[in-house]
């Protein structure tokens, strides 16, 4: 299957994801979406392979607001022709099990991976760390903004919970095919979690040095099983 995953940076960041980057597959195609004045700080930072995207759109500082949705909706559509299924992975986010978003759509033609937020959240809405979307799923941004949905208007213009609404809304979506992994199963910042057994982590509200700290218990707790 033809993979992308995409990760909207900026400089700040870079480093953190250069180091999450790392835990997925080499067949995957890497690509680094930024502003077009990042492009050569981001090219010296990002690890061999990796292809620099550069795309100018208001992006709200962590991808929140109308500007940014639209941003991100385009580049979504840009790159449906080029992959089969397209991993959206944030800079702060490392994915120990990166199969656990593949596989699904590779196996059973899943659509839309995702994990899944806690039944006080909603239990169809997304968390935006980390989600796999396939071809057919994101050709559907064409029809973003379709009268009838008001997707767009709520979330406080939150990309994850935007996107994630849409792909599962009824009855536009309804033949669209779900995955929701376990949100439990994950290493938050405020909820540490070390199985062997563990999908990744959300690290963006520790240090960098504590990131690249927690990255190496974890690996080292698999090794170890």
């Amino acid at each position: 299957m033809n993979i992308i995953c995409l990760t909207f940076t900026f400089p700040r960041d870079f480093a953190r994801a250069a180091c999450h980057q790392r835990f997925l597959p080499a067949a995957w195609r890497k690509i680094w979406c930024v502003e077009s004045a990042d492009r050569a700080p981001a090219r010296a930072a990002a690890p061999a392979g990796t292809e620099i995207l550069p795309r100018d759109f208001p992006r709200g500082k962590t991808l929140r607001g109308d500007d940014a949705v639209e941003g991100m909706r385009r580049v979504f559509l840009e790159l449906a022709a080029q992959c089969e299924l397209l991993v959206k992975l944030d800079s702060d986010t490392a994915l120990f099990r990166p199969e656990a978003w593949t596989a699904p759509a590779e196996a059973a033609d899943v659509d839309f991976t995702y994990l899944r937020r806690y039944e006080a959240e909603s239990r169809l809405l997304a968390n935006g760390c980390a989600y796999a979307v396939s071809r057919r799923a994101l050709l559907r941004l064409k029809n973003f903004y379709a009268d009838g949905d008001n997707i767009p208007a709520g979330f406080a213009g939150h990309e994850d919970l935007l996107f994630s609404a849409f792909w599962t809304a009824l009855p536009r979506n309804r033949d669209l095919t779900l995955c929701q992994l376990n949100k439990d199963k994950f290493h938050w910042c405020a909820k540490p979690y070390y199985g062997a057994d563990c999908l990744g982590a959300h690290l963006g509200y520790v240090s960098q040095e504590e990131d690249f700290a927690r990255c190496r218990v974890a690996t080292a707790t698999r090794k170890n099983a």
